[in-house]
């Protein structure tokens, strides 16, 4: 069975968010395609409103909407996607909560399982 980016690189994001901020950015400047294209795919889930959001949360992501709809565009290259991840790394803890991404998972194989 295929299984879900997110999963595959799910290690790497847990220590993305637990990380202090200067690891943080050592993480982001050698990221992998996929462990991009993970966090891609959770932006993409939590700009297009499939991830339900905490009530807390729901104002830092609309103060952080363009972010995300930059991160989740395919016409903005890889490299672009990198460079703001790791201008904005102080924003992916909150992107990369447990509860965000055990939706996503879920939603990716509930995807997987139907196709």
């Amino acid at each position: 069975m295929d299984q879900s980016k997110v999963y595959q690189s799910l290690n790497y994001l847990v220590a993305v968010r637990n990380s202090s901020p200067i690891d943080r950015k050592t993480l982001l400047r050698n990221i992998t395609r996929l462990q991009m294209e993970s966090i891609v795919e959770v932006a993409k889930r939590l700009a297009n409103g499939e991830i339900n959001l905490l009530r807390r949360d729901v104002q830092l992501f609309q103060r952080r909407r363009t972010m995300l709809r930059t991160l989740s565009s395919s016409r903005i290259s890889y490299e672009r996607k990198k460079t703001l991840l790791i201008r904005r790394h102080s924003f992916i803890p909150l992107m990369l909560k447990s509860f965000y991404l055990i939706q996503a998972i879920v939603d990716e194989f509930r995807n997987i399982r139907e196709s």
